[in-house]
């Protein structure tokens, strides 16, 4: 097994929707320029969900803020086993520290360290393939019939697990999500990884037992396709504010393809699901919205649209 490098915090198999032979048109918002590089090479970070190194403190800390970040006991069992995979790296550390593996021989110790690399740089990273797998029906959604399948309840939860976590392990909300830590001095940086998908384990949940939640099917039939970005989740109504600055409601857009976007709306509802043509001054809303809200990359599956964003600039 070879070391991962490249960590991809957007699907691959999510963003090929926008592709073409591999390549997929990205606007480059620091660099006001547009390129078309393989799939490979854009949202992703070296190492961005490689492991960390804990004292046996500070991950007694971690465990006490798992607890208090599970909002329910099926959130806290989860999150628990999470915790389990995230830290076990640092115990290998530990033993290894101690001697508690038999090394008698060089070639004992580099297989050994081999395999500590692994686990630090991979178990992560493979943890994120396995959630992506949930999102397969979701990425394949092209028909207003299509989002009927949040009927069955273990195709609602384990969707509900790949959106959440989608929406905060981009690097986006990795830089959020710091800003916000930095603020307690018990949250470390490094906490951050396990901290977003246990805030998105303990989301999904409750979305998933939320008897108000309604989908709405945006089908785009304009001449202006959907765009999509290193932050293809986004909350319609993150402007939304109370005075203190927090945010009040909640509600998912997701681009599925360039042709069609579901909407995830949490209030009371007469209909659970809903189908809407949008006309073009709504498409250009929704992806003016999601151009600002990027962190880095904007993905479009022509290069004539991010050239208008460009002129912009």
């Amino acid at each position: 097994m070879c070391t991962k490098r490249k960590h991809h915090y957007v699907w691959r198999e999510y963003l090929r929707s926008w592709s073409c032979k591999e390549k997929i048109y990205s606007y480059i918002k620091s660099e006001n320029k547009i390129v078309e590089p393989n799939l490979m090479g854009v949202a992703q970070q070296r190492f961005f969900y490689s492991l960390e190194e804990f004292s046996i403190e500070e991950e007694l800390i971690l465990n006490e803020l798992v607890r208090q970040y599970s909002n329910s006991e099926a959130s806290l069992k989860i999150n628990l086993e999470l915790l389990n995979i995230y830290t076990s790296y640092s115990r290998l550390k530990r033993l290894d520290k101690e001697n508690t593996f038999e090394t008698n021989s060089e070639k004992e110790i580099e297989k050994l360290a081999k395999i500590l690399e692994l686990v630090r740089t991979n178990l992560f990273e493979e943890f994120h393939s396995i959630i992506e797998n949930y999102g397969k029906k979701v990425v394949k959604i092209k028909n207003f019939e299509d989002i009927q399948m949040f009927e069955n309840d273990d195709d609602l939860f384990f969707t509900m697990i790949f959106l959440c976590s989608q929406f905060l392990r981009t690097k986006k909300m990795k830089t959020s999500l710091e800003l916000v830590f930095n603020k307690s001095e018990f949250i470390i940086p490094k906490y951050t990884n396990i901290l977003s998908l246990v805030f998105a384990n303990s989301l999904a949940i409750s979305l998933s037992q939320n008897e108000n939640i309604k989908y709405i099917f945006y089908e785009n039939e304009t001449e202006i396709k959907f765009l999509t970005s290193d932050q293809p989740l986004m909350n319609l109504l993150i402007n939304d504010k109370d005075e203190n600055g927090k945010v009040k409601n909640f509600e998912l857009y997701y681009p599925i393809n360039p042709k069609v976007a579901i909407v995830i709306h949490f209030a009371n509802q007469n209909l659970k699901y809903e189908r809407i043509k949008i006309d073009t001054q709504k498409v250009t809303i929704l992806n003016d919205f999601l151009f600002e809200y990027a962190e880095e990359f904007v993905f479009a599956d022509n290069e004539e649209q991010l050239i208008k964003y460009k002129n912009r600039r």
